[in-house]
């Protein structure tokens, strides 16, 4: 078994993000928590469980970025 971890995230920010899993990728929107506005150009980062970023993308003007499916699966 491995050794329990504790991990605490304390985030202040103005930035709501919600992940739809599809077939073919992971897509995730930022959006404003004050305006609701979609945010532009925000770096987002995949995580994998030992806390290392798998990927990385900037949303677009939608507030959108996409991260295919085989980084999920850890393959390429």
């Amino acid at each position: 078994n491995p050794p329990a971890q504790a991990r605490r995230w304390v985030i202040f920010t103005d930035m709501a993000l919600v992940s739809y899993t599809g077939s073919e990728a992971l897509d995730v929107t930022v959006r404003s928590l004050k305006t609701a506005k979609s945010l532009a150009g925000v770096r987002v980062a995949l995580v994998a469980k030992n806390g290392e970023d798998l990927a990385e993308g900037r949303t677009d003007a939608a507030g959108r970025v996409r991260f295919l499916h085989p980084l999920l699966e850890g393959e390429g």
